[in-house]
């Protein structure tokens, strides 16, 4: 007698999400070394633990959701709502315009203007954006690792200080990491060289001028996004850190200064128990680098601080409700896993920019696991478990091992150069999703449980108003009739003298800046220095000859 679909229903994979495999249970021996040594107690070095001994205790992790969209007042607008409704820390995204150094009004940018992120083509668009916000209270985050990272922080700089703000005070931070860049598909309109230099740049005035401030974001999300394995995410992001902080070291900035000031971002995957691996791995690696490596006196600088994103490659569009269920399981997991901050994609972002709707859930969701759900009473309570311990240490030994052949073969600048990255991110990200395709992997209404789609959950799709990206546009145009040109005319000639010149470009990006020259104004002068095209594609001219 056969027996019914459904009886005595079993799991059938028994590997991690990212290809480890998984034993049916664990015991002492499957956890390698002196674990007093290995673990220790949170806020302690090696800090596997927790950067801190009580944790959430004494203050919870800043919750946030990633916003931006259409003109900077319609990002402002949603700023407030998400402000009104819970949201503790600021987490704004760029339009891809600006991300690339161009402006809204350039003759490429036909409807782009907003499209996916805000638009920051001057400081006119930073002060609209951040108009009636409480700079004093809330923490605010650049997601801009692009060329543009230096004349966003220009931009956030003036706006702040003309709203009354001392730069000792305000607290945020800006990705910053131009390396991540060759993650998402590459710049071709900017040298490595150059997009390194404004990175180093950034971070060595912060030190100097923005003590509460994180100049830089290690973005390990990208890589995890693109298919890799956890061991590869750190790999790659610490072959990437090394170069910042080798850099920085070559500058003559003392380790203690700045190391403090460095920062990781990190995805929350399916994987509950991998993913807090990975994160307890991160915290011990970048303990011992720092301390054996760099020689690192100061506690602080041992503590990697680490923001998490839910995995939004884990969403579908196929039943996008269930994605709730997906980014609560990612989100506790980053709980679970000791991180200082906390995004959580929308359930609607397979299909669009997330809805009001969407993001005060993504936001309830963050409050529901802190507040009712009794985990964070006790600083990393798997601490301990076998598997999780087990997960921790091989991931760490992939790690360092991975960390060891990027640096014997040049480096991440290398790897990028040569396309090694590139290419290993995509057969990992291939490897990833054709386990989808031939159902070894399941992912629910994908490839199991699926339902026709006239029977599939209907939700609310945000749409930008469509007169947006044409408005800004216009906004943009006319800023350059009414400005003072005579100023941002000599504002920016100073600034190619000083980009020829190889030193540090932030005072000269936070005067023209604040004359209102634009992002496409200023990178495109960085460019000239460098012997490039003012303008890539040949269609706008330099404003100074």
């Amino acid at each position: 007698m056969s027996e019914s679909p459904g009886f005595m229903e079993k799991v059938t994979v028994f590997e991690t999400a990212t290809g480890m495999p998984v034993k049916p249970y664990y015991m002492p021996s499957d956890v390698t070394g002196a674990q007093e040594d290995k673990i220790g107690v949170p806020g302690s070095y090696p800090f596997t633990r927790g950067a801190f001994p009580e944790l959430y205790r004494t203050r919870l992790w800043t919750r946030r959701v990633l916003c931006g969209f259409g003109t900077p007042s319609d990002t402002n607008q949603r700023l407030k709502y998400l402000i009104q409704h819970g949201e503790r820390g600021v987490s704004v995204v760029p339009d891809i315009l600006t991300l690339m150094g161009f402006d809204a009004d350039h003759p490429m940018s036909t409807n782009e203007s907003g499209a996916m992120g805000a638009p920051f083509s001057s400081l006119a668009d930073m002060e609209e954006m951040l108009a009636g916000l409480d700079l004093g209270s809330l923490g605010i985050s650049f997601h801009t690792p692009w060329i543009s990272a230096a004349m966003n922080q220009a931009q956030f700089i003036v706006a702040a200080q003309k709203m009354g703000y001392s730069l000792d005070n305000v607290r945020g931070s800006m990705q910053n990491n131009f390396l991540d860049v060759f993650t998402c598909g590459g710049d071709r309109t900017s040298p490595l060289d150059m997009g390194l230099r404004l990175c180093l740049d950034i971070i060595e005035h912060s030190v100097q001028h923005m003590k509460h401030w994180y100049p830089i974001n290690l973005n390990a999300y990208d890589i995890g996004e693109h298919g890799a394995a956890p061991h590869e995410e750190l790999g790659y992001v610490l072959g990437m850190a090394v170069t910042y902080v080798e850099g920085l070291l070559e500058r003559g900035v003392p380790i203690d200064d700045f190391a403090p000031r460095l920062s990781f971002s990190l995805s929350a995957g399916m994987d509950f128990f991998e993913s807090i691996a990975k994160m307890r791995a991160l915290r011990r690696m970048w303990a011992k680098m720092m301390r054996e490596r760099w020689g690192a006196k100061k506690e602080k600088s041992m503590k990697a601080m680490m923001s998490v994103h839910t995995a939004g490659s884990s969403l579908v569009a196929q039943q996008p409700l269930n994605n709730i269920t997906r980014g609560t399981i990612e989100a506790l997991a980053a709980a679970l896993g000791g991180c200082q901050a906390l995004d959580i994609c929308c359930y609607d972002e397979p299909l669009s920019l997330p809805t009001e709707a969407s993001s005060r859930v993504a936001l309830a969701t963050q409050y529901i696991i802190a507040q009712e759900a009794g985990v964070c009473a006790v600083t990393d309570p798997l601490g301990g478990s076998y598997y999780v311990e087990a997960l921790t240490d091989g991931i760490e030994e992939k790690a360092f091992a991975l960390l060891k052949q990027i640096e014997d073969a040049g480096g991440m600048p290398e790897l990028i150069r040569t396309g090694q990255y590139q290419k290993a991110l995509e057969a990992a990200n291939y490897q990833k999703y054709s386990k989808v395709m031939d159902g070894t992997r399941p992912v629910v209404g994908v490839n199991c449980f699926q339902v026709p789609p006239e029977e599939d959950f209907q939700v609310p799709i945000h749409r930008n108003p469509p007169e947006s990206a044409r408005k800004h546009a216009a906004a943009v145009a006319n800023l350059r009739k009414t400005r003072d040109n005579a100023k941002v005319h000599a504002a920016l000639v100073e600034l190619r003298k000083q980009a020829a010149a190889k030193v540090n470009l932030m005072p000269a990006l936070i005067e023209a800046t604040a004359a209102y020259a634009t992002v496409g104004e200023c990178v495109g002068v960085i460019r000239e220095a460098y012997g490039l095209p003012y303008d890539p594609f040949g269609m706008t001219k330099s404003p100074i000859g």
